[in-house]
């Protein structure tokens, strides 16, 4: 694993921040019981970060976006669950959902996550900010080696990265989100068994 970085203010350096915002009240759907939302959110943007106090700076550029892009897909195809988080906490009880898929739009980076629980949609609602984590040297649990990686994507209300859009609803006529979802992942476990020969 390398450096992982998260994109979160602690509480000593925290800055003024604008309201959270929902696009509206999301489509949901039972799911083994639970209920569980579909959002798109942009989750990282072009720019030069800087961290107030863990004194990192992080040079966001399209080209290293498209990386981001192209190894997280590969991941997300061959497996590896991208968890969608709150707080930066680890582990099951700071897990409220994963990262379906990621895609570049314009100068940012937008993400399709799915929130498991009333609790989690209620805290998508609530928040309505994220940060990422990102991994400098990605390695899965199988021992393959994706690169610079994010690894999750975190509900903050203090994030380094301001001016975020708000989070979207997808809409769940589910049928056709699982058949283009479906679609697309076997797409992209094709492109990764080319692009990992032997993984």
């Amino acid at each position: 694993m390398g450096r992982l970085y998260r994109f979160v203010l602690t509480p000593e350096s925290r800055l003024p921040l604008s309201a959270a915002r929902l696009d509206s009240t999301p489509r949901v759907r039972e799911e083994d019981g639970a209920t569980v939302a579909l959002f798109e959110k942009d989750v990282i943007r072009e720019g030069v970060f800087r961290h107030p106090s863990d004194r990192w700076t992080l040079v966001v550029t399209p080209q290293r976006m498209d990386a981001w892009v192209k190894n997280t897909q590969a991941a997300i195809a061959s497996g590896v669950n991208i968890r969608l988080s709150k707080d930066h906490e680890p582990g099951s009880d700071g897990t409220i959902g994963s990262v379906k898929s990621v895609r570049r739009k314009g100068d940012r980076i937008v993400a399709v996550v799915e929130a498991v629980g009333q609790r989690s949609i209620d805290l998508v609602r609530q928040v309505g900010q994220v940060s990422i984590e990102l991994d400098e040297n990605f390695v899965s649990g199988s021992g393959v080696s994706f690169g610079e990686c994010i690894v999750a994507v975190s509900l903050t209300p203090s994030p380094v990265v301001h001016r975020q859009g708000p989070f979207r609803r997808i809409a769940a006529s589910l049928e056709s989100v699982h058949k283009e979802e479906k679609e697309r992942q076997e797409l992209l476990s094709e492109m990764v068994r080319l692009a990992y020969p032997g993984r």
